[in-house]
């Protein structure tokens, strides 16, 4: 057609005219050929940008996790260093449980992540240690101790506002305490350093929970005690999971997911309300993210199995795709570990079409103006 048209001008007896129209086609057909190579390109780009983003902004999120597991778990650590250092002054006296639940009392106090802080002896397997105790509408604090001297069976008392031991509680007598033959003296022992148990049930609540523990050497390099601290991720981190910032292009409480899994795939935290733990065999145990309540949690805990059969083979970040009910999901494993041994994965969910609406639209209104900008 443009050739048609540019014969019909070169025909016409009005030379200078004919010459001005040929001209102004010449531009037109340079501009529409600039303008459709600019939005080639500017297509080309977007997609290159569209997939850049999505792995930053799905990166960024497990990076929130890790920064707050981070915080989160260095605290143990740091409150089994002062206990230590007090247990050598003589201020936390575990052999005769005659005092030391003041200091123990005002770690708890401070820190509403801690569950328990405890010292155990290598000489007798005594125990002695301040507890949280969440079960009443009240909260509470209780000093619990064993030894020889208490046929090692669990005796508590209740600590008051001041951090002073009060009323006699009870003692549990259907199960002997000795600290050597817990894990979380088992596990300092074996690293001769810091260390973190698996997740096991507590002796008092019962519920899933993992120990910091640190052991004591005395000026002959024997091990003397350990000085532990238990954690239980509370309700406050899984709604910090909930609520996790997507920078405005997602709402992640509504369509999002992220959970923690160990190394053997069971759950640590998730951003659910469903239950952690399953009762088996009328035992308690934690459930694998292939058992959450939840069914994408699920599908995305086999995806990751079928993706690398052992979770082990996991050492640096990996994106991966996810397909439930007929949509596409896009995630983010990110690995977890410390020093003292902690070695978890971070798991972060997200749908594609929502994830990328507000982006894709926003590089659809540049491609645009790009184009615009080029003819006018």
């Amino acid at each position: 057609m443009i050739t048609r048209f540019l014969k019909q001008l070169t025909s016409s007896d009005k030379q200078p005219s004919s010459l001005g129209s040929m001209l102004l086609v010449l531009s037109i057909v340079q501009i529409l050929i600039t303008g459709g190579t600019v939005a080639f390109v500017a297509f080309r780009n977007s997609e290159s940008a569209t997939n850049q983003l999505k792995n930053q902004l799905r990166g960024e999120l497990a990076k929130q996790v890790e920064n707050e597991l981070t915080r989160y778990f260095a605290i143990p650590h740091k409150i089994n260093t002062l206990n230590a250092a007090a247990y050598r002054r003589g201020e936390i006296d575990v052999l005769g449980a005659s005092t030391g639940e003041a200091q123990l009392y005002e770690q708890l106090k401070l820190f509403s992540t801690i569950s328990f802080a405890f010292c155990g002896t290598e000489q007798g397997g005594e125990f002695f240690g301040v507890l949280r105790d969440s079960s009443q509408s009240e909260e509470s604090f209780q000093v619990s101790f064993s030894s020889p001297a208490t046929d090692m069976l669990r005796h508590y008392y209740q600590v008051d506002e001041q951090g002073n031991r009060g009323d006699f509680i009870r003692i549990r007598e259907s199960l002997t305490f000795n600290s050597k033959d817990r894990l979380w003296y088992q596990a300092a022992e074996a690293a001769q350093g810091s260390a973190w148990t698996d997740v096991y049930f507590g002796f008092t609540s019962d519920l899933p929970n993992i120990t910091a523990s640190t052991p004591i050497y005395d000026e002959q390099g024997k091990l003397e005690a350990v000085c532990a601290t238990d954690v239980i991720l509370p309700q406050e981190f899984r709604l910090f999971l909930r609520n996790l910032d997507a920078g405005g292009n997602l709402d992640f409480s509504d369509r999002g997911r992220a959970f923690v899994i160990d190394r053997n795939g069971k759950l640590i935290a998730d951003s659910t309300d469903g239950s952690l733990t399953i009762v088996e065999d009328e035992k308690q145990r934690s459930r694998f993210g292939i058992e959450s309540d939840d069914p994408l949690i699920q599908q995305t805990s086999q995806t990751l199995l079928d993706t690398f059969k052992n979770l082990d083979q996991i050492q640096d970040p990996k994106p991966l795709t996810v397909l439930w009910e007929n949509k596409r999901y896009l995630v983010e494993v990110l690995p977890f570990q410390d020093e003292a041994g902690l070695d978890w994965l971070i798991v972060v969910v997200v749908p594609e079409d929502g994830f990328m609406r507000n982006i894709i639209a926003n590089i659809n209104r540049n491609t645009q103006q790009t184009v615009w900008l080029c003819i006018f």
